[in-house]
């Protein structure tokens, strides 16, 4: 009984990728094996060239050359983030820690994972083991080549910390590797309204363009940190490459402490909190909502004074309150206070 074993892929910028052969309708390139071997397999697998983003995976059967059963297991790749699986007969895949490969049978190994931006080469060894006494360990090769569509110089950008409502901007360069005759206009898509480009203008003299200054934005209304990316592809659609952003919006007030217990041991009086709320601008501070019976809250200045009632019970509030700068623009501010007995 043949059995498949399918080993998935746990991170994307892993620098290994492979295809099933068979769908490309290439042959295997193999280093030869002495014919005293006790399994066949393709030593070296080279897998041709694939594109940034594009999802590749490869096929390496195994045989079993004796005429003995032999049990496979310790499988591993080179970079530590593949996982095993095996597939039978019925499409059904488990995981796998070992299997038995009768006389004459095959299994077949998977690799998968997407190529990333900027990944020129993909190159990779798969280890497995065997209980035949002459072929303790071994390993096969995956070698490839991703084709670049575009590169941005620097990989990643990292926003500046902004503000609530401000915006971050950044520039980068971006380099189009595809021919002349396929060079032409560029789509960007981004996965957040918060991170967008503002202009892509062509750098150099070069017709069509080879370079491009790229502009990007970052703006949001919320309290913060975000990861986003943005895609590069062509006029068809076809994914050239991808533009990873990260930004941190901070707080225009924020209360410190945030989080209040009382009573607070080492108060002159235990059951009052004093709360300073600091910004970046003047503001005034105003409480949304009526606090609750067993606090008294009181806003002096920029101070929250907090005083928890002889007979408040254990429980935890959460205070709204506002901030408001010279302009009028308000910013929510939460304070949680927490009554112990």
């Amino acid at each position: 009984m043949k059995r498949n074993l399918t080993l998935v892929s746990l991170g994307s910028f892993v620098v290994i990728a492979c295809v099933l052969t068979a769908l490309r309708g290439k042959s295997i390139s193999s280093d030869s094996q002495a014919d005293n071997r006790p399994i066949e397999y393709t030593a070296t697998t080279d897998i041709g060239e694939y594109k940034p983003g594009e999802n590749v995976v490869a096929e390496i059967p195994i045989r079993n050359r004796s005429a003995q059963p032999i049990r496979l297991f310790g499988i591993r790749t080179g970079c530590g983030c593949i996982s095993a699986k095996w597939r039978a007969k019925d499409g059904k895949s488990e995981p796998l820690d070992e299997v038995s490969v009768s006389a004459g049978d095959t299994v077949t190994f998977l690799i998968s994972t997407r190529t990333t931006m900027g990944q020129m080469v993909i190159s990779t060894r798969v280890y497995f083991q065997t209980d035949h006494p002459d072929l303790v360990e071994t390993s096969v090769d995956i070698q490839g080549r991703v084709t670049l569509g575009v590169s941005t110089v620097p990989e990643a950008i990292a926003f500046d910390p902004i503000y609530v409502g401000e915006t971050s901007i950044a520039k980068l360069r971006l380099n189009d590797h595809r021919p002349s005759a396929n060079r032409g206009p560029l789509k960007f898509t981004s996965d957040h309204s918060a991170v967008s480009v503002t202009s892509v203008q062509p750098h150099g003299s070069d017709h069509p363009p080879r370079e491009y200054d790229v502009v990007l934005s970052f703006t949001s209304n919320e309290v913060t940190a975000v990861s986003h990316s943005i895609q590069i592809a062509n006029g068809t659609g076809e994914i050239l490459g991808r533009i990873s952003c990260t930004g941190r919006v901070l707080p225009v007030a924020e209360l410190v402490p945030s989080v209040v217990i009382l009573p607070r041991s080492g108060n002159p009086d235990p059951n009052e909190a004093r709360v300073e709320c600091r910004s970046r601008t003047p503001v005034r501070l105003f409480m949304d909502e009526v606090p609750p019976s067993d606090l008294t809250v009181r806003i002096d200045g920029n101070t929250v004074v907090v005083r928890k009632s002889d007979r408040a019970k254990m429980n935890t509030h959460r205070l709204r309150l506002r901030a408001q700068t010279q302009d009028n623009r308000d910013y929510p501010i939460t304070l949680s206070i927490t009554c112990v007995e």
